[in-house]
């Protein structure tokens, strides 16, 4: 029978943490580094990359508009086009919107409006004013209508040429 705390022991107590508690505080810390590091780079100030078309990466994030004097208020998706390459570019822009999980008729959308170009490494984004062009900022729901359709999902279709 062994005795807890007496002598007799051959066991030397050290503050120092073994070479083994080192190795798992490393497998644990680089995992974690590495999804930190990932979400950095997909997000950019409250930007969320959406995807990269040809070296112009599109971005979004949510917005509201109050227009109180009216009493309504609005929820918005704005999109950010980021040219990364050293060419300019015309972009065209086709949504495919899911309101309520329903697809909307792309014939319902403007698509004249749609096109426009960004010269090399130019940055164009919407915003929820009414100087931001349609094709940078998607409708997505009426925050103070419950019974109106809600904005569930959206693809960006989008062609981008080197000019």
């Amino acid at each position: 029978m062994r005795r807890k705390n007496g002598t007799g022991q051959n066991m030397k107590k050290t503050n120092k943490p073994s070479r083994c508690s080192y190795f798992k505080k490393l497998l644990i810390l680089i995992p974690v580094f590495a999804i930190s590091l990932n979400s950095f780079s997909q997000e950019q100030d409250g930007w969320l990359l959406k995807n990269d078309y040809n070296g112009v990466k599109v971005f979004y994030q949510t917005d509201e508009f109050h227009d109180d004097a009216n009493g309504l208020h609005y929820e918005y998706i704005l999109l950010k086009f980021q040219n990364t390459t050293k060419a300019n570019k015309k972009i065209t822009v086709i949504p495919e919107l899911y309101y309520n999980g329903t697809k909307v008729k792309s014939e319902s959308i403007d698509i004249a409006g749609s096109v426009f170009f960004l010269n090399a490494g130019e940055s164009r984004s919407g915003s929820v004013d009414g100087r931001s062009p349609d094709y940078l900022k998607i409708f997505s729901r009426f925050l103070n209508y419950s019974d109106k359709p809600v904005l569930t999902g959206f693809e960006l279709n989008i062609n981008t040429e080197d000019l």
